[in-house]
């Protein structure tokens, strides 16, 4: 397969370092991109040495904590918006933040453990078009940094990537334009000078100047810290190629989710390359929501198959179409695709169920790519003080072994089984401010934050392990081999593609891809299923649960529509359950006895004057009786 070196940059993912030049590079030397010759030591530094910035694609050990980070700020609704940087680290460190082509500076220091808020002004907002709006952070120790957009009820925040794990193909999330005033966005950013990037679009887009139909590619050059924003109708599924490394956001300048729902707010996420996408997710509802959440699937490769709970739900899937789904606020799920997508979870409008609330766009990273320690940040209280909360997916028999700032969870935390995996969720309320989260044993678990205040969110996941399917070429191979035809023998087990320098291989219907990249399966183990009655078989043997039932083998009768039973009782079948003493109702949130005011054993004594069906004196709250065996004093 011969092309011009263009079109062969623009196959070249994120993990594939390819040879472009004839030029010979010694047995002591890495070869860039671009043919450039580095010392071998200088791969995987953490500092770029080739001018393209190869040298630091496939590291394996990549995350979201960095020394580097190039960004950008998507426009948000019309008006002044407030820009914030938010940055953590366990360790004490300098930092600085610049727009070098504004002139633009601000340094300072960061303490160990504490969060820094770094207001931008608003003018660095990018605009249409290319522009000189980017953003470079440095700091010579790693940290966590977090992005929010914000401007009175119109919020959302990203979690940004560190410069080394950038890639040169993304496939982008947004949402759907509900009026010409609010459009569905598109931002790059330059890393390196003379960038080539060629956008292929999934809707009609406009950058200021030009105009463009849906399914043509859009090119442009940029330079460093150049920034380019297309806007357009829905421009979710819309692929970026560049022959250099660039930063990618993805979101919606004011979006309705659902389109018919009241109000409008911001969406944004940075976008990981499509070389370090997953396969394999869990997912977990939302707090405080009853109305259910949106979820967006995106394909990145042709012939995407995803399943949902074990069922097949979307087939074929070519890169850059979706499957759209709501779950209810119930629903914690598994989602599993047979070649590598990007998930997307949408926090839906206040008006859907009343809530405190309001859209925001929540990426979720792969179980692939979980950590086993996070460092995390809250928006600080000013300009707006958000109910902030934490999802956490973790292995069954892990929970133990979790700690939030050094302490165990928090013993109000409810964990909940995700059906057809070996894991179980949980949201739960967090304090404003910096915090970390590990497990003692370094298992590895998934974690999300997000917050609402009124007609107000913001929503970015935790953190993720960036590993990339890594393909490194030799250094003296200046034209492409079909490795699915070498040798008269196929290295994939169903089906082989031939790219520039490398293969993929994808799987039949009904298979997943395996660990290994080339291997097929579709498990013949026995259905895990307690009962039919309970749940439904499905491939692989995973038990996809019916209403009202959990665990790995449905047999777990579940109680989220009558909250649990108020803890309060035990849940004994699906929503039902047996009250504990004193309780009573579907939900066992009514107290089965009169506040006897006239008794003086029971209403003289603080916090006593509930009684038991012997009338024996509890204590208790104007509420109800405590949810603790405790009598008063007689």
């Amino acid at each position: 397969m011969h092309l011009s070196l263009f079109a062969l940059l623009l196959l070249a993912s994120g993990c594939q370092v390819l040879a472009q030049s004839k030029r010979k590079c010694s047995s002591s030397e890495f070869i860039c991109t671009d043919g450039q010759c580095v010392p071998s030591e200088k791969r995987c530094d953490g500092n770029f040495d080739c001018n393209d910035g190869s040298d630091e694609n496939c590291c394996d050990q990549n995350s979201n904590s960095g020394k580097e980070f190039v960004v950008g700020f998507l426009a948000n609704h019309r008006g002044s918006a407030g820009l914030y940087l938010f940055m953590t680290s366990p360790k004490s460190l300098n930092y600085t933040v610049r727009a070098p082509r504004r002139g633009v500076t601000q340094t300072g220091f960061l303490q160990a453990n504490t969060l820094v808020s770094v207001q931008l002004n608003a003018s660095l907002k990018m605009p249409r078009g290319i522009s000189d709006h980017g953003l470079l952070i440095s700091a010579n120790e790693e940290m966590t940094v977090y992005g929010l957009n914000q401007r009175l009820a119109t919020t959302d925040a990203f979690l940004a990537l560190p410069t080394h794990i950038q890639g040169l193909e993304y496939v982008v999330p947004s949402y759907t334009q509900k009026s010409s005033s609010y459009r569905s966005l598109i931002g790059i950013v330059g890393i390196h000078n003379n960038t080539k990037v060629t956008i292929e679009l999934s809707s009609s887009a406009y950058d200021g100047s030009r105009s463009y139909s849906s399914g043509v590619n859009a090119t442009y050059t940029i330079n460093w810290m150049q920034t380019l924003q297309l806007e357009g109708h829905d421009l979710t599924g819309s692929r970026v190629y560049s022959d250099k490394t660039v930063a990618v956001f993805g979101g919606h300048q004011c979006a309705n989710v659902p389109l018919g729902s009241t109000a409008c707010d911001h969406l944004v996420e940075q976008v990981p390359p499509v070389a370090t996408l997953g396969t394999h997710f869990a997912t977990v509802p939302l707090a405080t929501r009853t109305g259910g959440d949106l979820f967006r699937v995106i394909a990145s490769r042709d012939g995407t198959d995803v399943y949902i709970s074990g069922a097949l739900q979307a087939s074929s899937l070519n890169a850059g179409r979706y499957h759209e789904f709501k779950a209810s606020s119930a629903s914690f799920l598994s989602i599993a695709a047979t070649q590598p997508v990007l998930l997307v979870q949408f926090s839906l409008g206040s008006s859907v169920d009343g809530t405190q609330s309001d859209p925001f766009m929540l990426m979720i990273p792969p179980v692939e790519q979980y950590r086993s320690s996070y460092v995390i940040s809250t928006p600080a209280s000013q300009p707006v003080a958000f109910s902030n909360y934490l999802s956490i997916i973790v292995p069954d028999d892990q929970k133990d072994g979790l700690r939030l700032d050094d302490q165990p969870l928090p013993s109000f935390v409810l964990w909940t089984n995700i059906p057809g995996q070996k894991l179980s969720g949980a949201s739960f309320n967090i304090s404003i401010g910096s915090h970390t989260v590990h497990h003692v044993d370094k298992s590895k678990f998934g974690l999300s934050t997000y917050g609402f205040q009124h007609y107000d969110s913001y929503g970015y996941p935790g953190g993720l392990q960036l590993k990339a399917q890594c393909v490194v070429k030799t250094p003296d191979r200046t034209s492409d081999i079909d490795e699915c035809n070498s040798g008269g023998q196929s290295p994939c087990q169903h089906i082989c593609n031939n790219t520039f320098g490398s293969y993929q291989c994808s799987c039949h219907q009904g298979y997943f891809l395996q660990a290994d990249r080339q291997s097929c399966s579709r498990s013949a183990q026995p259905c895990r299923c307690s009962s039919i009655a309970n749940g439904i078989c499905r491939i692989g043997g995973l038990c996809e649960c019916r209403p009202g039932w959990g665990g790995p083998t449905c047999s777990n009768p579940q109680c989220h529509l009558v909250n649990h039973c108020s803890n309060r009782g035990n849940c004994v079948a699906p929503n039902t359950c047996q009250c504990d003493r004193g309780w009573t109702g579907f939900a066992c949130a009514a107290s089965t006895c009169p506040q006897f005011t006239t008794c003086s054993s029971c209403s003289q004594v603080p916090h006593c004057g509930w009684c038991d069906s012997q009338q024996k004196c509890l204590t208790g709250t104007a509420f109800g009786p405590s949810d603790k065996d405790t009598s008063c004093p007689e």
